[in-house]
């Protein structure tokens, strides 16, 4: 039951894809909304969105700016807007409050995978009110200090050769963590991509023009500024403290740093609640010998049933 349609995104210019995922046996008891990483589009979701309208949810998501269908010619991949953090956020919002007019009263959910993930982290210390629960997956620590250098480098970048420029040496720059040593990054051998351990979705992902792009500067400016914004401790205490958090990744994510980085940003967040009444438990699980894409896994039906436990808690 899924449907797409599009609404104008908040850069005035493009037209944003999205979808929905009805179920069938009727009104949804509850919404979630999926929010992508980079490099990909929503429709790779389509078999999680799918087992989750099965039971009972209705699932929305959008193709980011720079992404999937979201863009005018595929020129665009990997370019978001003149204003690439704040757009992202603002077109996530568009969505939520499009999907919350027409579902008023129904528990409401939010996931948000790799790039998403330090979107949606950022959201939630802007926006995240009403929120009955959010799901962080495939996400990390890096550094504020550190994140703050590759911007600077990709800033050097744009003012030499145009926010539009794509560098393979950036790119392998921000895959620079020692975690992603060892692993394929370029699809060569499906068996040991950072990927996932599911051959047929390394393979797919390689094959796919929707995935296989470089970003461009400015793409790379959007998502630093959400990976430095989210992994502020200060930024942290601003996600409300009555919000249910999961953080949910494969222990040998290299985004993750094989979970360590996971683990890191969890702390923050219990360590920040223990001693606030009343605060929201936040919790955490690591999917042994999972690599980053855990909804692709060959174990992916152990992920989305852990998913959807999870989130019945709430309603």
């Amino acid at each position: 039951m899924r449907k797409d349609f599009t609404f104008k995104s908040s850069d005035g210019i493009h037209d944003i894809h999205a979808a929905a995922w009805e179920p069938e046996s009727g009104r949804p008891h509850a919404v979630i909304q999926l929010i992508h990483g980079m490099n990909e589009y929503i429709g790779r979701y389509d078999d999680f969105a799918e087992f989750l309208s099965q039971n009972g949810f209705l699932v929305v998501g959008h193709d980011h700016l720079g992404h999937g269908d979201s863009v005018q010619d595929n020129s665009e991949l990997g370019y978001i807007s003149k204003e690439p953090f704040r757009d992202l956020l603002n077109d996530i919002n568009r969505l939520r409050v499009m999907t919350e007019m027409e579902n008023e009263g129904l528990p409401y959910f939010m996931l948000g995978h790799s790039m998403g993930s330090f979107l949606l982290r950022s959201y939630l210390a802007n926006r995240g009110k009403g929120i009955t629960a959010a799901v962080i997956m495939g996400t990390g620590y890096n550094a504020p200090a550190k994140v703050r250098g590759g911007m600077a480098l990709v800033k050097a970048v744009s003012l030499a050769k145009g926010e539009k420029y794509r560098d393979v040496r950036v790119q392998a720059l921000v895959n620079g963590s020692p975690s992603f040593k060892g692993f394929d990054l370029n699809g060569k051998k499906p068996e040991n991509s950072w990927l996932s351990r599911n051959t047929e979705n390394v393979t797919a992902y390689y094959k796919d023009p929707k995935c296989r792009y470089l970003f461009t500067m400015n793409g790379y400016m959007g998502l630093l500024s959400a990976v430095l914004f989210s992994c502020s401790t200060k930024n942290m205490k601003k996600v409300p403290y009555e919000l249910p958090l999961l953080f949910v990744s494969g222990s040998e994510d290299p985004v993750g740093d094989k979970g360590e980085g996971v683990k890191k940003v969890y702390g923050i967040f219990e360590q920040q609640r223990r001693h606030i009444k009343n605060a929201a438990a936040v919790d955490i699980k690591l999917f042994s010998d999972d690599r980053h894409e855990i909804l692709n896994e060959i174990d992916r039906m152990d992920v989305y049933k852990y998913i959807l436990e999870w989130l019945g808690r709430f309603f």
